[in-house]
């Protein structure tokens, strides 16, 4: 069987084509993003802005049955279990990373993001970080919040100290440190020496502080630690503002992330600055959030 395997939006390597790759190889099958005259299409939709590509899949693949998942088109789609749980195909892209989950889901209910939909009973383990990892590479994971399961952590620490591997986490929850966690995470081998954190809402400031005293007390200095801010729309910009200002005084490296789908011309001049400390370096906070800031 010929499978055809579409993510045009997707800024990451996709991980459930990935597993989809992985599993029908095992069964034989020819599979990947090239494949013409195809019997199966799978097509991975990230953002709800582009969920009319799936109607476009269909037309342009009448003879192929076309399934469609992903966040932008239907949370409530998933793989089935047994694919779920099989070990990504690190051969799909061409990358440095070993992409790959530990845990999925989320205890926290944020109004803004999606993970509660995706995941509506909360984090589950899927599968070790040694059916992930692919030696000689770095292990990127994206959990979306490991340190909410403590025994998962611990399981990628182990594995990346026994096996000297390198980690990039995607954004920690800072909210969830504690002495150990934090010691924890100074014994690791992280991506470009870079420990990465969010802080979403204003109101979690006094979290965010032991979070980051918790991390200098394990000896990780504050420039090692990167916080994501979150901008939701241009009502957040006040609060964006206030979140940049703290962390840049914390001495912690701070990192722009706009909502996909509620970009407006002022929220994209934002986020082209936000994410290049070059430019936002020279600025004040209200200038890298205002429409016109001061050139240098």
């Amino acid at each position: 069987m010929k499978i055809l395997l579409i993510a045009p939006d997707s800024k990451l390597p996709n991980l459930a084509l990935m597993k989809l790759s992985a599993y029908h190889q095992a069964q034989g099958d020819t599979i990947g993003f090239h494949i013409p005259d195809p019997d199966i299409v799978y097509g991975s939709i990230i953002f709800h802005k582009n969920k009319g590509w799936a109607e476009q899949w269909k037309r342009m693949y009448p003879d192929s049955a076309v399934i469609v998942g992903g966040p932008g088109f239907d949370p409530k789609v998933k793989l089935p279990p047994v694919i779920e749980a099989w070990a990504p195909d690190q051969n799909l892209y061409s990358s440095k990373y070993s992409i790959g989950r530990v845990t999925s889901g989320c205890p926290r209910r944020c109004s803004f993001c999606m993970v509660s939909l995706l995941e509506p009973d909360g984090i589950r383990y899927i599968q070790s970080p040694a059916k992930i990892w692919k030696p000689g590479t770095i292990l990127r994971l994206l959990d979306d919040n490991i340190l909410a399961m403590e025994s998962a952590f611990w399981e990628v620490n182990n594995f990346c100290l026994s096996q000297k591997v390198t980690i990039h986490f995607e954004y920690l929850d800072a909210r969830l440190l504690t002495d150990s966690l934090a010691f924890g995470l100074a014994q690791m081998k992280h991506e470009y020496s870079c420990i990465h954190f969010s802080w979403d809402q204003t109101k979690d400031e006094p979290l965010i502080r032991r979070g980051i005293e918790r991390m200098t007390n394990a000896r990780v200095a504050p420039g090692r630690l990167t916080f994501l801010v979150y901008l939701h729309d241009e009502a957040s910009i006040p609060d964006a503002i206030y979140r940049w200002k703290i962390l840049r005084e914390l001495g912690v490296t701070p990192f722009l992330m706009v909502n996909n789908e509620k970009r407006t011309p002022l929220l994209r001049k934002i986020a082209r600055r936000g994410c290049r400390p070059m430019i936002w370096r020279y600025m004040t906070a209200e200038e890298l959030f205002s429409d016109t800031p001061r050139k240098t």
